[in-house]
């Protein structure tokens, strides 16, 4: 019986050393995924952060045109001149 009784310890130790690997093997691949997922984040928040700058400068963009400065630039742009400014062409 003393044998048996050993023989059980043992496999109940095994068992227990095989069960605590599995976790730990589980919590790293867990870990991993985490790992993952926060560089994905990461990533994401430096687009999203992009994306907002970016889209503040289109906003000053279209707020540049409901200016008096928009409209003198593209009347000028396109060949028109103010009562008190003088127009001058070139000749080649």
């Amino acid at each position: 019986m003393a044998r048996g009784r050993r023989g059980r310890v043992g496999l109940a130790v095994a068992l227990a050393v095989c069960g605590a690997l599995a976790l730990g093997i589980g919590c790293l691949v867990q870990q991993r995924a985490i790992d993952a997922q926060n560089a994905r984040i990461a990533e994401l928040t430096a687009q999203r952060d992009a994306l907002i700058e970016s889209n503040a400068q289109l906003r000053d963009k279209i707020n540049f045109t409901y200016t008096d400065e928009y409209f003198r630039r593209e009347a000028h742009r396109q060949g028109y001149v103010a009562d008190d400014e003088t127009l001058y062409v070139g000749g080649d």
